[in-house]
């Protein structure tokens, strides 16, 4: 057979993933049409439509209609738009069955003729499901009120459809003894439904008298973000062994707005976990009863997302409790849809809102299984892997049934929504509808804009888009409200759609501010950009539209209101309408509390934009307003009061004193700034009769107060020196002790070397030195600027000088070697003085003072006793100085002199320094040997140090001993004394030695005993 054309079809609904391919081939002298079906991925049943070959028109004949077929059952090729087959949707006709039904089961069994296999708790609860009013007289005659069951079925069935006629009847049952606690909660939420406003009054008011006091309290102050941070803490901190109050809370939240915010929040925090998930559980079902989905939806969502417990207790979240919560709420959401009930799309709506991608979404994921299968080849088994992927929010059953119930991409697995192949998380969706009931969405316009407006979740605004667009009517409701909820939603898909609908519906000739200012606070650059466009095209007739300039001020997005300033700093905006915009701007700033720090950066761009617009529109502000503004909790608003009084054109010293205080005590930079700026307005003469003010804020902890006021400092000292001085006076003493703030003595400083540097005098040399040689680094470096400013060089003594180049800081060690370099002469006469800057705690310094003393000084400087000196210090590269130098200038007239001297230094390397004169001015000599005697003992009696001058000290004290017995004498003496304490290895070379004078000398005593022995002669 030649295949000569070939279709293949697919269909999706639900788990059903099928596929069917139709077959056109050429046979001998005719055509087969043949087909093969079966599900996707499986091996497909095949079979024909011609048993024997026709001819080429039939078959095409016999394939169109084929085709046809399967398509008018909903089949489609790849990539077409697949058509959605649901279940025949109910018409109202079989809901009216559906409702003549259950009406007649209800009145036969009040006959006495009930249903064997359907019981009428299960009846009671399909009549509140779906709404039949006409039911509840005939299930208060049927209830059993010795089956809970029953009770608890027809209590809530009435709190669903019911109404104040079945006050009576719901009272009996509340009387009954022995009732179960959720009995009473049930029967007590439905008495508060179908109640009237007096009664639900008197019933709100026994809830609250039952609430913990402190949340009562709270609630009767409508002090909601109390309310909220004190449920938060009772739920999750103290975690009371009772949760009983938020069944009450909840029965409170119906007529409580803020109350049903605070609480929604809550709820979707509370872990389903024991003592707090029967509690949730109660709410869940009266939230189905009072069609409240937005607690419905966050509920179901929360039975989908935690995990259950190891719980055995009756009442706890276990993995039973789970499945069938899980399995309860896709039923109801089945059978509404099946009923074609408006309320399908109002419990799927509150079930989609619940979702927020950044709180319940998690990453797509995958499993592998493995199937091992025997290759005959290789007489091993291969390892197959099969991956299944799962999309973020896979685990939500409700959620994805609503959204993907008729999807060709996902299908309901044991693990969740799976993926159906070759369908994967990172692929493009398909542009078809995939959600459950499409019908009932098409006629879902205001359901669809609450979605678009208000879902955080991708797969949510994706879905609604694809209805939203299908539907084009649907644009034609939305107000423009609805259009600024588009372009400020987190999803772009959406946003952009906003934009388009803005471009439409947009009119020049009578602009829609509220639009303009919606798209101008869109994430989405395009919408404020387009807003921007608009308002400059007709700027004026904006710029006159007070209420509107004073939104575009109030807008929270930097990008724009960086736009917007500009865009009116350069406008004309005339006097009457400036006061009312600024009189808003004003009002508005002082009711903002601040507490954030979004309100504070709202409060900042606010003032600025004041200043930055209306500077020239300050003048009319009042003191009052001020004060209102300096009384303000928030610092930054204290900023825009100092702010408004510096920009003002007043004579400083008629604002009230207590605006100015209030200024200069405010924690907020600025305010303080702005405040010494207005100080600093005042006439010299009314400054100096605040000097002590002015003193404080000199030493003020605020680094910004004591930069601030220099410029009035300044100012005061110039006119009145006497004022100058008694701060240098004032200022001067605190350097010497431990400054009290950080960085406050960096800032004297500077006040005293920059705006007082006139009244340094007033510092003796003295002082400036005490300071120079303070520990403080602050007082080191006034004394620095001293040095420079006030001291004359021929005023420091040498002793001075030499402590000055030691100082910390490098300038005023430079200081001092410019004396020297500059000075040769004086620093000859006072050669002993100056020489000690070699021993300067300073590496620079001391290398200074090496090379100036190797390039200045000639020999005929130099003295044996300078340089003994030199060699005297404890420092090395001192004394390698000092050998240096006595190496250059070294005078034979001076050897005895340094042997002597430099012999009493106990340093080893100038103990081997001295060695190399013994040789020279001692041999010969026993009086310079008994001179030197504790040099050789001192170096003799040293453990592993100097060797070079232990060995040169032994052999010297050998040969001049046996050169003269006298000197013989003093070696013995010498020798004996360190020889116990000797290491072994240098022991030998001082028995060697007392061993050679023994022998010389027979009348010395000395510690060798000299024996002869007779040949040894081995036998």
């Amino acid at each position: 057979m030649k295949l000569i054309k070939q279709i293949k079809l697919y269909f999706q609904e639900g788990n059903s993933d099928k596929v069917y391919e139709i077959d056109l081939c050429e046979s001998g002298d005719g055509f087969l049409v043949n087909f093969r079906y079966g599900r996707r991925g499986a091996t497909l049943k095949e079979g024909t439509k011609t048993i024997f070959p026709v001819d080429l028109q039939e078959a095409n004949k016999v394939f169109d209609s084929l085709e046809k077929e399967k398509r008018s059952k909903g089949y489609s090729t790849e990539g077409e738009p697949m058509a959605v087959f649901n279940k025949p949707t109910k018409g109202s006709k079989d809901n009216d069955r559906r409702k003549k039904a259950i009406l007649k089961i209800l009145k036969n069994a009040v006959d006495g003729d009930e249903p064997e296999n359907w019981p009428l708790a299960r009846v009671f609860w399909r009549a509140g499901e779906l709404n039949i009013q006409e039911a509840i007289p005939f299930i208060q005659k049927l209830v059993d009120q010795s089956d809970d069951i029953s009770v608890y079925s027809a209590v809530w069935a009435i709190g669903k459809c019911g109404n104040s006629s079945s006050v009576t009847f719901l009272k009996s049952l509340q009387q009954k003894q022995n009732c179960p606690q959720y009995l009473r909660e049930i029967i007590s939420e439905a008495l508060f439904k179908i109640s009237d406003l007096a009664e639900r009054k008197t019933t709100g008011e026994s809830l609250l008298a039952i609430l913990p006091e402190h949340i009562m309290k709270l609630l009767q102050l409508e002090d909601y973000s109390g309310l909220d941070i004190q449920l938060k803490e009772l739920l999750f901190k103290t975690q009371s062994s009772s949760n009983e109050y938020l069944s009450s809370i909840y029965r409170l939240s119906h007529d409580n707005n803020e109350l049903k915010r605070i609480l929604s929040g809550i709820i979707n925090d509370v872990p389903l976990t024991y003592n707090y998930f029967k509690h949730i559980r109660h709410i869940f079902k009266m939230a189905e009863m009072w069609e409240d989905y937005e607690i419905f939806g966050i509920v179901a969502k929360n039975i989908d997302k935690h995990s259950p417990g190891p719980y055995s207790d009756k009442g706890a979240f276990s993995s039973k409790t789970k499945r069938y919560l899980s399995a309860r709420i896709l039923r109801s959401l089945r059978r509404l849809g099946e009923a074609n009930a408006s309320t399908y799309k109002e419990m799927a709506c509150g079930v989609l809102l619940a979702f927020d991608d950044s709180k319940d979404g998690k990453p797509s994921y995958h499993r592998s299984t493995y199937t091992y299968v025997y290759n005959k080849q290789t007489k091993r088994h291969d390892v197959i892997e099969t991956k299944t992927y799962f999309d973020t929010n896979a685990i939500y059953r409700a959620f994805n049934f609503i959204l993907f119930q008729n999807s060709p991409r996902y299908t309901l697995g044991p693990n969740g929504w799976q993926c159906i192949s070759p369908y994967m998380p990172v692929n493009e969706a398909p542009s078809q509808r995939e959600e459950a009931f499409p019908e009932l969405w098409n006629n879902a316009v205001k359901e669809i804009i609450r979605l678009l407006s208000f879902s955080k979740a991708s797969q949510v605004h994706e879905f609604a888009l694809k209805v939203f667009k299908s539907n084009p009517e649907f644009a034609n409701q939305l107000t423009t409200e609805n259009i600024v909820d588009f372009l400020n939603t987190s999803f772009e898909i959406t946003r952009k759609v906003g934009l388009e609908e803005a471009m439409k519906v947009y009119n020049k000739a009578n602009p829609d501010t509220q639009l303009l200012l919606g798209m101008l606070q869109s994430p989405l650059q395009e919408a404020s950009e387009q807003a921007i466009q608009w308002i400059e095209e007709q700027k004026q007739i904006f710029i006159n539209n007070s209420e509107f300039i004073t939104e575009l001020i109030f807008i929270r997005n930097p990008f724009i209101q960086t736009k917007v300033r500009s865009l009116l700093v350069s406008a004309n905006i005339p006097n009457e309408q400036a006061e009312i915009v600024i009189g808003k701007i004003l009002a508005t700033i002082i009711k903002t509390e601040g507490k954030s720090e979004d309100d504070q950066q709202f409060v900042i761009h606010a003032g600025q934009a004041l200043l930055d617009i209306f500077k020239n529109h300050l003048d009319f502000i009042g003191t009052d307003i001020i004060r209102d503004l300096l009384q303000h909790r928030s610092p930054e608003v204290h900023a825009i009061a100092g702010s408004i009084l510096v920009y003002k054109k007043l004579n400083p010293e008629l604002i009230p004193g207590d605006l100015l205080q209030a200024l200069l005590k405010s924690e907020n930079k600025k305010a303080r700034t702005a405040g010494i700026e207005l100080l600093g307005r005042f006439s010299e003469t009314s400054l100096i009769e605040k000097k002590e003010l002015l003193i404080s804020f000199c030493l003020s902890p605020l680094a910004d107060v004591r930069n601030a006021v220099k410029p009035i400092i300044a100012k005061l000292t110039k006119a009145y020196p006497a004022f100058g001085n008694e701060l240098i006076d004032l200022f001067v003493p605190a350097f010497l002790m431990k400054e009290t703030y950080e960085g406050l003595h960096q800032d004297l400083l500077s006040l005293l070397t920059t705006e007082l540097s006139n009244n340094l005098s007033v510092i003796n040399k003295n002082q400036s030195l005490f300071l120079l040689n303070s520990k403080f680094r602050s007082a080191q470096q006034l004394g620095a600027a001293l040095l420079k400013l006030t001291i004359r060089e021929e005023d420091l003594s040498m002793a001075e000088l030499v402590k000055i180049s030691s100082n910390p800081n490098e300038e005023v060690r430079k200081y001092a070697w410019n004396y020297y370099n500059n000075n040769h002469s004086k620093i000859k006469e006072n050669k002993e003085e100056a020489l000690r800057i070699v021993d300067s705690d300073w590496e620079d310094t001391r290398n200074f003072a090496f090379d100036y003393f190797r390039n200045i000084f000639k020999q005929e400087d130099w003295s044996a006793d300078d340089l003994i000196a030199l060699c005297d210090s404890t420092r090395e590269t001192v004394q390698n100085f000092g050998k240096e130098m006595i190496t250059k200038f070294f005078k034979s007239e001076d050897g005895d002199e340094y042997l002597l001297k430099l012999s009493q230094h106990p340093d080893t390397r100038l103990q081997l320094f001295t060695s190399s004169y013994i040789e020279t001015y001692a041999s010969g000599k026993p009086d310079v040997v008994e001179k030197l005697k504790p040099y050789f003992i001192t170096l003799l009696s040293q453990v592993n140090k100097g060797k070079a001058a232990k060995m040169r000290a032994m052999e010297f004290l050998r040969k001049e001993a046996l050169k003269d017995e006298s000197i013989a004498q003093i070696a013995s003496e010498i020798l004996n004394r360190v020889s116990g304490s000797m290491a072994i290895t240098e022991k030998a070379g001082c028995i060697a030695a007392l061993r050679d004078i023994r022998k010389k000398y027979p009348s010395l005593q000395n510690l060798v005993k000299v024996v002869d022995y007779s040949e040894y002669v081995k036998k």
